[in-house]
Formats: structure tokens, C-alpha cells, sequence
């Protein structure tokens, strides 16, 4: 995985984390975006949709893990995974 893609998910969650809360939030890949309280249910959903317009994957629900979900690395290796 390209440090250029985790750059552009980070990019991509801080900026769904803004519209859905109103935060200016400074991500690295390895915050905690659910231990941290960036992420509630509405905005997984809002992020899980962009991700998958901006980066012309699928994904599913069985995709929505604490593991995928919890940083933005994680959400990037994902991606990674999905466009093969």
C-alpha cells in the first residue's frame, strides 16, 4: 500500500469527520478514530459511501470492522484490498 493512498484516505476521513461533526480534525494514519470518538454510526455511514464513490470500489457491510474502521490505515489497506 502507497503512502499516497493512506495520505488520501486520511485526507478523505478528516474531511467526512468535518461535514458530519463540524471538527477540524489533524489525522495521522494510526489515530484511533473510534477509541477517539471521531466516528459514530452516521459518519461510518457517510465515510463508507465516499470511499467507495472516490476510490470506484465495493465494499459491504461485513467490511465495517473495528479493525477496518479504527484508523485511517487500516481504512486504507481496505481500499488497497478492494482495487486489487
Amino acid at each position: 500500500m502507497s503512502s499516497e493512498l493512506e495520505t488520501q484516505v486520511t485526507t478523505l476521513v478528516a474531511e467526512t469527520i468535518h461535514e458530519s461533526t463540524g471538527l477540524e480534525v489533524d489525522l495521522t494514519p494510526e489515530t484511533a478514530l473510534i477509541d477517539e470518538g471521531y466516528l459514530d454510526s452516521l459518519t461510518v455511514l457517510q465515510l463508507f459511501a465516499k470511499l467507495q464513490e472516490s476510490f470506484e470500489i465495493e465494499l459491504d457491510m461485513d467490511d465495517l470492522t473495528e479493525e477496518s474502521f479504527g484508523s485511517t490505515k487500516g481504512i486504507a489497506a481496505l481500499v488497497a484490498e478492494r482495487r486489487g
